[in-house]
Order: structure tokens, then C-alpha cells, then sequence
């Protein structure tokens, strides 16, 4: 049997706090480049997986 998943949905209150809670595990291709998206409030998905 497989393990079970489990998803943790945050809201952090400002990109800094974004940044701070995924620079952990995101490619070091997109933390290269963070501060390029920095002006957007959310996560794009799509761009991290490309």
C-alpha cells in the first residue's frame, strides 16, 4: 500500500514570508531567479516545473 500524502495549504501574510517557506524546497533554477517575480503575489506553478 502506498504511503499517504498529505497537502498543507498556507497563506503567508507578505512574498517575503513566501519566499522564506518554499526557498527550502523549490528548483535552484527559480530561486535564481526569485526576485525577477518578486512583483507577484502568488505562486506559479507552471513557471517552476518548465
Amino acid at each position: 500500500m502506498d504511503a499517504h500524502k498529505t497537502i498543507v495549504l498556507v497563506a503567508p501574510a507578505d512574498f517575503a514570508q513566501l519566499d522564506a517557506l518554499v526557498s527550502g524546497w523549490l528548483p535552484d533554477e527559480w530561486m535564481r531567479c526569485r526576485w525577477r517575480y518578486k512583483a507577484c503575489r502568488g505562486l506559479d506553478f507552471g513557471m517552476i516545473t518548465r
